[in-house]
């Protein structure tokens, strides 16, 4: 077990994400970091066994906090692996994807590069909205989150590594999301199929 677990996410969910720890292990040291200075904050005075691991978090982690990591961090990303990068639920609407979920991967200095450790897909219902697909991430990525917590927990050891799961889509950059879709990309959660 870590002496320390610090969780990268966005509020909203972070309270619940730090209980669900708490909860399983009341002694760990749980630091919260919901942007890039809480995060610089959580790692001050860091004991050596320190685990990073972020949550559907749209904070890029520096390379000077990964450098003082001894322990291998880890991202959620509410996307599967043929999205990788930003905004994968809008870019899966926009594709009318049959399937969609999360993936859980070694966090590294390229964005949604790392390894990946495990993934969880389902069926999008038909006539899905860009909302359905960024619910059904949400949902699948919680599901990685509580294995791999579990595993935090009970290992400093790395997760294993997927077999055969690998980063499968083009990366998408806002570049990228503003060429396809040319507006705010909070704009787009309202628009329906």
């Amino acid at each position: 077990m870590p002496q320390r677990l610090v969780l990268l996410c966005e509020p909203l969910p972070a309270p619940h994400l730090e209980q669900f720890v708490r909860d399983r292990a009341p002694d760990l040291d749980v630091r919260l970091a919901n942007n890039r200075v809480q995060l610089q904050q959580a790692m001050e005075d860091a004991p050596p066994q320190i685990r990073l691991l972020a949550f559907c978090a749209s904070t890029i982690v520096p390379k000077s906090v990964l450098r003082r990591l001894d322990l291998t961090p880890y991202n959620i990303h509410p996307g599967p692996p043929a999205y990788p990068g930003v905004h994968p639920d809008a870019f899966a609407h926009a594709d009318g994807t049959a399937t969609y979920g999360a993936t859980a991967h070694e966090l590294t200095a390229r964005i949604d590069g790392g390894a990946i450790i495990a993934f969880a897909e389902c069926d999008v219902p038909l006539g899905a909205a860009r909302t359905d697909y960024a619910d059904l991430g949400f949902a699948c990525g919680l599901d990685l989150f509580r294995v791999i917590v579990q595993h935090c927990l009970a290992s400093d050891g790395d997760f294993p590594r997927h077999p055969s799961a690998e980063w499968c889509g083009p990366y998408n950059t806002l570049q990228a999301y503003h060429a396809r879709f040319g507006h705010d990309p909070a704009a787009n959660l309202l628009t329906t199929s």
